[in-house]
């Protein structure tokens, strides 16, 4: 028996990277019930057929161990009081292999998932999901989603594309971008540790005509920068971002805005989208990240100004009222003689 013993705790040694522990642990006794099993090495079967080989610890699976499912799925890893904890990997059953932290039975914590197919995930998991920063890789080309997770949700997609203004990393394929100029920054927190950058890049850009060319003069996107953080906003081909409000307060009433404290900051971009003419409305975009954890990250859907003169006429009043009505007087004033002193530049 000892050297039965011996030849599991090394195969499962093999498979965990981890010897020290199995060498020391004796066969559970099989003539007693596996509720009084304790620092042992033994084999557990359940009514589905599913079972456990690994170590015992106060009548339960507690340390290192293997699950198979009756299925032929496989977890191999850390176990407390029965569930999968600590570390460990799971082959699924249909072939996805998830490798990482687990708390109480639940993928939680740093990990690795990866598919049949070759799509892959690589971050944070909370309760079986994608929650936190992390980034997801397509296997076909398409651009890879990196950012913010919340309950297995990429949360940059409530940015709408169709108004053409989201993150830079998760923008459509074959994109036309346009030309942006300097806006208007409204910094509300006090701190010196914002910075709204405007980049200009020499690249290829698509007409409405198809014919492509390259224009040093054409701008790309904004590099909103915290501490060590940088966030690139891009802007497609008639769309012009025209203010940017920093605060520690959305400038919006959202309804999934998070508990307002002085540890999150909002940023709104107001834009203005020429429709093609006489068509123009305003459009404003707001996302946030908590200067504690600059990976917790929430993403907004777009406000719309449609007034009723772009109702009658198809052209909206920009500035919009309503967003000039959530600035004091003297940023107004401000922004007006930013906005002309632009024009004759």
């Amino acid at each position: 028996m000892r050297n039965l013993t011996t030849t599991l705790c090394l195969t499962l040694a093999v498979l965990l990277g981890s010897v020290g522990v199995c060498f020391a642990l004796t066969p559970c006794p099989e003539n007693y019930p596996s509720s009084t099993w304790t620092n042992c090495f033994g084999t557990l079967t359940d009514a589905s057929g599913s079972k456990y080989m690994g170590e015992f610890k106060n009548g339960g699976e507690n340390g290192n161990g293997t699950y198979t499912y009756s299925d032929g799925g496989k977890y191999i890893g850390d176990f407390k009081n029965g569930k999968f904890h600590g570390w460990g990997t799971h082959f699924y059953a249909d072939g996805a292999i998830y490798m990482g932290e687990w708390k109480n039975g639940s993928e939680h914590g740093k990990g690795i998932e990866t598919f049949p197919n070759g799509d892959k995930y690589v971050g944070d998991f909370q309760n079986d999901e994608y929650h936190g920063s992390g980034t997801f890789t397509f296997a076909d080309g398409r651009a890879k989603q990196t950012g913010y997770w919340e309950a297995g949700e990429f949360r940059a997609k409530g940015w709408d594309w169709s108004y053409g203004v989201g993150v830079c990393a998760n923008a459509p394929r074959n994109s036309q971008w346009g030309n942006l100029v300097k806006p208007y920054v409204i910094d509300r927190t006090g701190t010196r540790d914002i910075a709204v950058n405007l980049h200009k890049l020499s690249a290829i850009y698509k007409t409405l005509q198809n014919r492509s060319y390259n224009d040093p003069k054409f701008s790309d996107f904004y590099r909103i920068e915290y501490l060590n953080e940088k966030i690139d906003i891009c802007f497609r081909y008639l769309t012009y971002p025209d203010a940017v409000v920093i605060d520690n307060r959305p400038f919006f009433e959202m309804t999934s805005e998070k508990e307002i404290n002085q540890n999150q900051i909002f940023i709104t971009i107001l834009s203005n989208v020429n429709c093609g003419a006489p068509c123009a409305f305003g459009i404003a975009q707001t996302f946030s990240f908590s200067a504690n954890s600059l990976s917790d990250r929430d993403f907004y859907k777009t406000k719309s100004f449609v007034d009723e003169n772009y109702t009658k006429e198809g052209v909206a009043v920009f500035p919009p009222p309503k967003f000039l009505s959530r600035l004091s007087v003297k940023e107004t004033q401000e922004y007006e003689l930013f906005r002309k002193m632009r024009k004759i530049e």
